[in-house]
């Protein structure tokens, strides 16, 4: 974690920390390492969590920490900007802590949320417990909803490549009717529904998709161009 990300994130990080734990942590050296680590050697994130898994005294203090601080990220998190950028690289980042201290399919899918949305682990996201976590949809409003609409956005990107087209315009859609949910992640799904659809030989349905994202009035001027070239495309290249 860099300076930055650091600086946005202590409050949460800290905010709640069991006493004693990082002195604790301090005191028995686990923390030492090489910095930066070699090969056969633990970061010192790696070491810590290792640590708190292996000693049984410490298990059940690792999970209520984790739990905690999943469930204050998943919390923060409202839409893909710079700002939240460090909120979803830390809960990818507990993915593994959630999985050795078996905190259950809830929290293990906002982590695996957040990993959905970095193009580098989209291939190692656990869909199986994602997919039973978004069945449940989180009500609007509620820690993890606006991960959820962004998992569903990911989850139709990779059902669109795989040339599933009616599987992912079914997850845009998802996110389309999800009430209080950030224009921005509306709009960009909605253009993305117009893509799938227009894939599928429904012209009409993703001209309307075009037509509601360029008539928006809070959506990114991003979503309204993408939504005029597929527009255009649709048209021909003619002009409304």
């Amino acid at each position: 974690m860099d300076d930055a990300s650091w600086t946005s994130l202590a409050e949460i990080i800290l905010d709640g920390l069991a006493d004693g734990l990082c002195d604790e942590l301090y005191v028995k050296k686990v923390l030492e390492s090489l910095n930066p680590p070699s090969l056969s050697h633990d970061t010192r994130h790696q070491a810590g969590r290792r640590w708190l898994v292996e000693h049984a005294e410490y298990r059940d203090l690792a999970a209520r920490e984790t739990k905690r601080l999943i469930r204050a990220l998943a919390g923060r998190f409202r839409r893909v900007d710079e700002e939240n950028h460090a909120v979803l690289e830390t809960l990818r980042g507990l993915r593994p802590a959630a999985t050795q201290l078996e905190l259950g399919d809830e929290l293990l899918a906002l982590c695996n949320a957040a990993a959905a949305s970095f193009e580098s682990t989209l291939g190692d996201v656990d869909w199986d417990s994602l997919d039973r976590w978004l069945a449940e949809r989180p009500a609007a409003g509620s820690p993890g909803a606006a991960l959820q609409a962004l998992a569903l956005y990911n989850r139709g990107v990779v059902k669109g490549r795989s040339g599933n087209a009616l599987g992912a315009i079914a997850d845009y859609t998802t996110i389309i009717v999800i009430p209080d949910m950030p224009a921005e992640q509306k709009a960009m799904a909605r253009v993305n529904r117009g893509v799938a659809r227009s894939k599928s030989g429904d012209t009409v349905g993703a001209m309307g998709d075009c037509t509601a994202v360029i008539k928006m009035p809070d959506a990114p001027e991003e979503a309204k161009e993408r939504a005029r070239q597929l527009r255009d495309e649709l048209q021909g290249g003619s002009d409304e």
